[in-house]
């Protein structure tokens, strides 16, 4: 609907400059969101519910490689049309190294539920929950994760840290390298570590949104059905992201609006209509005394 109504100002006001501000607002920002709203859909199928575990003491399932990876060049997409290179950070704060192995147990796909995945689904929980959602997208795209491993507590995670993770993760099908493979994509996609940790704090709540999100991912579920930390830390993830891009789309709405304004305005009261200019030139005849 604003695309069309935006033409249909065009063919009114006929104005090249107006013309040009709403072509660039149209092809080089609305179509962008379009097409990466459309890429992300593809990723964000399937019938699993967000935050879904395996049965008791069952191994964690991993999700979608293509899924994942549509879900992540779509929001990609979106993240490159609104977002300015210095909002968020690939890095974020760390959390002891004791947690991060307790929290990586909800992602192996090697082993089930042991005696200490109460304390897992907690501690994501707890780190998901005091992540934002920019945090979240930062950490789903990094491509060389170099930022340090995780460490302190996520509760001070940079928010716009995620989106950078998003746009630039990676993914990896079949037994990870729990030395390498530490970012936000290839645990969401990856089996068989153990003890695998995120390289930081935005790469596992990334990574938790990533799972839950697409196709496939499920984590390993806690004893006597206590997935209910798992299935809030996912959503809790998931709407953090979904929050961060609500934000982007509008962001760069509001800001290509606010040029078709000005634009409008310099229509209104800098350039003189056809009839305006031809009154200002018609003579008065002269009166006969």
């Amino acid at each position: 609907m604003l695309k069309r109504s935006c033409k249909m100002k065009l063919l009114r006001m006929g104005n090249s400059k107006l013309k040009s501000v709403v072509d660039t607002f149209v092809t080089g920002s609305l179509d962008k969101i379009v097409d990466g709203a459309k890429e992300a859909a593809k990723g964000a199928t399937g019938d699993d519910k967000i935050g879904g575990a395996t049965n008791v003491s069952q191994d964690a399932v991993p999700a979608d490689t293509a899924s994942v990876n549509s879900l992540v060049k779509g929001i990609k997409t979106i993240v490159d049309v609104g977002l300015k290179k210095d909002e968020g950070s690939a890095g974020a704060t760390k959390t002891g190294d004791t947690e991060q192995k307790s929290i990586g147990k909800l992602f192996d796909g090697s082993t089930g539920a042991g005696a200490d995945d109460k304390k897992a689904a907690t501690d994501a929980a707890k780190a998901v929950g005091a992540v934002t959602g920019a945090d979240i997208l930062q950490a789903m795209v990094k491509d060389n994760g170099d930022a340090a491993k995780l460490a302190a507590e996520v509760s001070k995670a940079d928010p716009w840290a995620m989106i950078d993770k998003i746009q630039n993760a990676k993914t990896k099908t079949g037994v990870l390298d729990a030395n390498t493979d530490k970012g936000s994509g290839q645990l969401a996609t990856g089996t068989g570590v153990a003890d695998v940790k995120a390289a930081t704090n935005a790469d596992l709540a990334a990574a938790v949104a990533l799972k839950a999100m697409t196709k496939g991912g499920k984590f390993t579920q806690p004893n006597d059905n206590e997935d209910a930390d798992i299935s809030g830390a996912a959503v809790t993830a998931v709407n953090k992201v979904l929050g961060i891009l609500d934000f982007i789309i509008r962001k760069t709405v509001s800001i290509n609006l606010d040029k078709i304004r000005e634009a409008v305005k310099g229509i209104q009261y800098s350039e003189p209509t056809t009839e305006s200019t031809e009154a200002s030139t018609i003579t008065q005849p002269a009166t006969t005394k």
